[in-house]
């Protein structure tokens, strides 16, 4: 009698609250909490190579009868191993594609997928999770057609498929969002991005789940010994529950080929026992047999499971909008005490940019360990303690790069008596603000540095052309460099020079008085009699540090005597400066004849003065 037939009437009297066929129908208000994750899932491990269509294939064979048995007696999971044989034609995927394991299988991708359309007609409440596990090619000029079989999914079964994004949902969820028969499939990214290894599906993937990970104990010869070991490693620290994970507990001999394991997996896996509680989907041989002990098992465990999953965490800054001048920037938000919190590129799950660890008060905060692009960027976080997992938080979107620092002083408009004006405003703390002439930003003219509260403040450190001038900035920070501020146009023009001495009202002792003041360096000071403009009394040259000194080159005419200034640098000229009046002290015969010849008057009223 083989082990079989020992045991195949083992609980043949007892009766059930749910039926194999439908137990996950039968039991939603007791499992409607937990997530697909969270379920343990029996698997029928080589699904495609029964005994009933292969029976002379002994060493190749791990279940009793087909796919449909199978699921009609409470497996969930089918491991899926295929090959491709391009001799049924270049398109015939439901023929081409056959169950492999060492050798051949009956059983075709056809077969399958019509068993399970017949079982979920019988049972719509049933999810069905279809993992493919292996795929390969008979001929290594024909690869395998991932993209015909993509299509095949995408063409006829996209009405049942459970999206990628429900993996976070529960079966209540599920139940309410996605109702009627239901079927996961669990691909290689193959199926979506043709083996290049880029992020960017070249096929739609929204329908299809990332591969599920095997631990698995390794091939040649596997007693039981060998098996409790590896699983017992295992299960001192599980994969996480966030994603669908398979332990593949299967035992393999070169005399009896696949073992039948059942009663011995039903022994260390209790329906109350911990490695239930870890569990996901156990994938083992014979699934079946011992009137699908462990079946029962696996399926009674999922009644007693809390839900693993933790509240979501909050994203406290960034904030939705935010420019962030770092590659790496800060993120902090709220948890669970003692959780890690981890952070994710929204609907790329596949890398963490970072972690932080939530502390007593609920607070966590850290910065990113990878650099993120100088782009947009939708961050997405979950928390993680003791297994149990969050689902994702709403993302928040940001900017990694600098905004345009903002120009306050000057405005349009603006004059300035300067050729090296002073600019102010605002920008990102810690940034150094670049000055250029709006459309040439190959001149820098000058640079501040942004101070903590976001406010700048420097001069032209190159002369600006006398004329209209328009400036804009951009800032640097961190390896990163802003767009261009929005332009402001002002006007440079000459400063009006100012004198210093004499002062007004003082008297001077000379006909050719000497003048003081200050102007614009390397411009000529002109020196006028006030509101007359004609006749050049002189001029003076403004050294490096503004200083101008010069004296009158025609005598003064009248006391008191009035002039004024202004100053000239290339074609251009400054306004005058405030006028200023002095009174001659000289003898007056000098004074008198200084005076004629400046009117003009006949050599009469010389001689009238000489009597």
């Amino acid at each position: 009698m083989n082990e079989d037939e020992e045991h195949t009437d083992a609980d043949a009297g007892e009766t059930h609250a749910y039926n194999l066929n439908s137990w996950m129908s039968d039991l939603h208000s007791s499992i409607k909490h937990l997530r697909i994750s969270d379920l343990s899932l029996p698997s029928a491990h080589n699904s495609g190579f029964d005994v009933e269509g292969n029976p002379n294939a002994f060493f190749d064979t791990c279940q009793d009868k087909s796919f449909r048995h199978q699921l009609d007696n409470g497996v969930r999971v089918l491991d899926i191993r295929l090959r491709w044989f391009s001799g049924y034609g270049p398109e015939n995927i439901n023929r081409g594609l056959m169950f492999y394991h060492s050798s051949t299988s009956v059983r075709t991708f056809a077969n399958m997928l019509n068993d399970v359309d017949r079982f979920q007609e019988a049972n719509p409440g049933e999810i069905v999770f279809l993992d493919f596990h292996l795929f390969e090619a008979q001929r290594e000029d024909e690869p395998v057609p991932y993209a015909l079989i993509h299509a095949h999914f995408m063409r006829h079964y996209t009405s049942k498929m459970l999206p990628f994004s429900a993996r976070d949902l529960n079966l209540d969820e599920i139940r309410a969002q996605y109702s009627g028969p239901r079927i996961i499939v669990a691909a290689p990214s193959v199926f979506w991005n043709d083996g290049t290894g880029g992020a960017i599906p070249v096929r739609d993937r929204s329908y299809f789940w990332d591969r599920i990970d095997h631990e698995w104990v390794g091939g040649g010869e596997v007693s039981v010994d060998r098996l409790k070991s590896f699983m017992n490693e295992v299960m001192r620290n599980p994969p996480s529950g966030d994603y669908p994970w398979s332990m593949s507990a299967t035992a393999y001999n070169f005399i009896e080929g696949p073992v039948n394991l059942v009663e011995t997996l039903a022994s260390w896996y209790p329906t109350d026992g911990e490695w239930q509680r870890k569990s996901n989907i156990i994938n083992f041989d014979w699934c079946t047999r011992s009137n699908s002990i462990l079946i029962r098992q696996c399926i009674e465990s999922n009644s007693l499971k809390p839900a693993r999953s933790l509240p979501l965490p909050i994203v406290l800054s960034p904030v939705e909008g935010d420019v962030l001048p770092t590659f790496r920037p800060i993120v902090s938000g709220k948890g669970v005490p003692g959780a890690t919190v981890y952070f994710y590129w929204s609907g790329r799950w596949d890398n963490t940019y970072g972690q932080a660890e939530v502390g007593t008060d609920g607070v966590w905060t850290d910065r990113f360990s990878r650099d993120l692009p100088d782009a947009t960027f939708e961050l997405s976080c979950n928390q993680l303690l003791n297994s149990a997992r969050s689902k994702y938080s709403l993302p928040v979107t940001f900017t990694v790069g600098l905004s345009a620092p903002v120009i306050r002083t000057p405005i349009n408009g603006d004059e300035f008596e300067s050729f090296r004006p002073t600019i102010s405003g605002e920008g990102t703390p810690g940034a150094t603000v670049h000055f250029f002439e709006s459309g040439f930003g190959t001149v820098l003219y000058g640079q501040a540095e942004v101070g903590d509260d976001g406010k700048w403040i420097g001069s032209f450190t190159v002369d600006v052309p006398v004329s209209s001038f328009s400036i804009v900035c951009n800032q640097t920070l961190n390896g990163l460099e802003s767009d261009y501020s929005l332009p402001v146009t002002f006007t440079v023009v000459l400063s009006t020079p100012a004198i210093r001495s004499p002062i007004d009202g003082a008297a001077v002792y000379t006909l050719r008085p000497t003048i003081r003041g200050l102007g614009e360096p390397g411009a000529i000071v002109r020196f006028f009699q006030k509101d007359v403009g004609i006749g050049l009394f002189g001029t003076a040259l403004v050294d490096i540090e503004g200083r101008w000194c010069g004296t009158f080159t025609m005598d003064v005419p009248q006391s008191p005597f009035s002039f004024e200034c202004d100053q000239v640098r290339e074609d251009f000229r400054s306004k005058c400066s405030r006028p200023l009046t002095f009174t001659l002290r000289v003898a007056r015969q000098c004074y008198l004849h200084v005076s004629r010849e400046f009117t003009g008057e006949s050599g009469q009223a010389n001689s009238q003065e000489k009597r």
